[in-house]
Parts: structure tokens; C-alpha cells; sequence
């Protein structure tokens, strides 16, 4: 009994020792403005680093839940705020300082996404098209850096080596995957997307798969020259089986 009681006790001092955490700063309409447009360029920082592309995106609020953090959740959409949909958690670590706007730059410290069912079908349709595209033409693709079209766009803004392979890709789109955006908006649903670029940058090369509507499975072959430029090279074909029409018609 004794024991029992002593236990109890050192229990009931270590709570009491415990330092208490502070319940989240409520912020004004005002304070969540300010804040908003201070923590603009990281929120936008963040959202390119984590999605690899300039992803649309709106603020849906902002809040203060401990003095050294921020958080800001966000919303992700594409073509004029339609699915899929992100909703996204962004936790920055700010100066403690008790002023409305913090005096230093936040620094990211997590981030979490949280996609719809729409991201879903739309991940498994890339990951069937590449899977299609591979076993056709027997690609090793283990260790090779995989760019969706928009990502490669985003990373050719800082890697100029990679514009020639922006060109080839969208030379392919024009002539491979031609628009039929009056027959899309009619049904509502494709079965095509955008290039996926796979570039093996330790062994100097990689391949551009694509699908057409009709199933063929399209490779072209990528190259490092010795300047560093990325070249497009042999561009192959082969009869495949088209996938379903379930993606909503602008999906990328």
C-alpha cells in the first residue's frame, strides 16, 4: 500500500513539473492577412519544392500554434480550381518574437499532403501507362529519376541542360498526342497525359515514354552529350493496348 501511495505521489509531481503548453494564439482577421502576405513567398517556395512544379494553390487559413511556429493549410487544385485536389499541411519555424509579423525568414520544417481520389485514379493511371510503355519496349528504368512533363519544365528554369529534352517533349505532344478538346469537353474523360521522362543521370542517359489514344506505346531515346545538354535521340513504336478513357480532360 505504501509503495502504491509512493508511486501515486512521484506521478502527481512529475505532472506538476511539466511545463504547460500554451493554447493556440487566436488570430484577427487583420493578424491572418499580414501573416498571409509575409509567409507568401515561403508557402509558394514550399509548394513548388514539395510538388516539383508550379502547382496552383489558395490559402485556406493561418495559424500560430506554439510562438516559434506557423502553420498555413492550403489547398492545391489544376485547370481553374478543379480536382485533383491537395489539402496541405505547411509548419514553418518562425521567431518567437511577440510582434503580429515575425522579423526573420520562417524556415519549412514539414510538410504534409493529403491528395483526393482524383490524385489516386490519376496515379494509377501513370502508373499503369508506365508499366505498359516499359514491358514493351524492356526498359530498365530501377535507377533512373523519374520527371512528369511539368516537373521537367520547373526543373529546366534552373538546369539549362535540360531544355532540349523540353522542346523534344513538347514537339511529341503536338504531333502524338494531338488535342481534341471539343470531343474531351463532350465526354468529359481522356486517356492520355503528358510525357513521363525517365533520365538516368549517373549513366548519361534516358527515356521519354508516352501512350497515344489508340494504345500505341511510344519511347524515345534520351542522351547526355559531353557538353552536358540532354539530346533527344531514336524515337520507337509499338501496337499496345489502349487504357481507359477515366481521366477527367484536362488532367496532366
Amino acid at each position: 500500500m505504501k509503495l502504491y501511495t509512493a508511486i501515486i505521489l512521484i506521478l502527481f509531481l512529475l505532472l506538476m513539473r511539466m511545463p504547460s503548453v500554451p493554447a493556440e494564439t487566436a488570430l484577427s482577421t487583420d493578424a491572418q492577412q499580414a501573416l498571409a502576405d509575409w509567409l507568401e513567398p515561403s508557402i509558394s517556395s514550399a509548394v513548388a519544392f514539395y510538388y516539383s512544379e508550379r502547382m496552383p494553390y489558395m490559402v485556406e487559413s493561418i495559424s500560430r500554434p506554439y510562438p516559434t511556429l506557423l502553420t498555413a493549410v492550403v489547398t492545391t487544385f489544376q485547370h481553374a480550381h478543379n480536382p485533383p485536389y491537395g489539402q496541405d499541411l505547411i509548419t514553418f519555424r518562425i521567431d518567437p518574437s511577440s510582434s503580429a509579423v515575425p522579423r526573420q525568414a520562417p524556415k519549412l520544417i514539414r510538410y504534409l499532403h493529403n491528395g483526393d481520389d482524383w490524385q489516386l485514379k490519376l496515379d494509377q493511371f501513370k502508373n499503369e501507362l508506365v508499366a505498359d510503355v516499359q514491358a514493351a519496349f524492356q526498359l530498365e528504368l530501377r535507377h533512373a529519376q523519374k520527371y512528369e512533363f511539368k516537373q521537367l519544365l520547373f526543373a529546366a528554369e534552373r538546369r539549362k541542360e535540360l531544355l532540349p529534352l523540353v522542346a523534344r517533349g513538347k514537339l511529341a505532344i503536338e504531333e502524338l498526342l494531338p488535342a481534341n478538346p471539343d470531343n474531351e469537353r463532350k465526354t468529359m474523360f481522356k486517356n492520355t497525359v503528358y510525357p513521363i521522362i525517365f533520365l538516368n543521370e549517373k549513366k548519361r542517359f534516358g527515356y521519354m515514354l508516352l501512350k497515344q489514344s489508340n494504345g500505341t506505346n511510344v519511347v524515345i531515346r534520351l542522351a547526355q552529350a559531353t557538353g552536358g545538354n540532354w539530346q533527344s535521340g531514336e524515337e520507337k513504336r509499338k501496337p499496345g493496348k489502349p487504357l481507359d478513357h477515366r481521366l477527367l480532360w484536362y488532367m496532366q
